[in-house]
């Protein structure tokens, strides 16, 4: 009977605790564009991205990709919803790209100067 409690409480944990998981929080500054400074939050268990703007507190939660060292995602402008912006960060440098889709052209991902620690 005991052994079946611990098993129970071992299975338990083992459910629960990515549920429990710490979202990994990144400072994004870019050193040309003051408004383009924000905090981004990476929920690596459930990818997803929520990233807030210190210039007006704005928020965006997208889901996201995470390969080859590059974690993806798309933002869509508000108010533009034919327009989306396509970004990525890759993890080994911090460096932030991105590329704007608009109803029929796809640009290629251009680095915004940004850089995430």
């Amino acid at each position: 009977m005991r052994s079946i409690a611990v098993l129970t409480a071992a299975v338990l944990a083992t459910v629960v605790s990515p549920a429990n998981a710490v979202k990994l929080k990144l400072r994004c500054e870019n050193p040309q564009v003051e408004y383009a400074n924000s905090t981004l939050y990476i929920d690596e268990v459930n990818g997803r991205i929520t990233q807030i703007w210190d210039a007006d507190g704005s928020r965006d939660n997208s889901p996201a990709t995470f390969k080859d060292g590059l974690w993806s995602w798309v933002v869509t402008i508000d108010g533009e919803a034919d327009i989306s912006i396509h970004q990525s960060l890759d993890r080994r440098t911090g460096e932030v790209f991105a590329a704007i889709q608009g109803d029929t052209d796809t640009q290629t991902l251009v680095t915004t100067g940004t850089f995430c620690r």
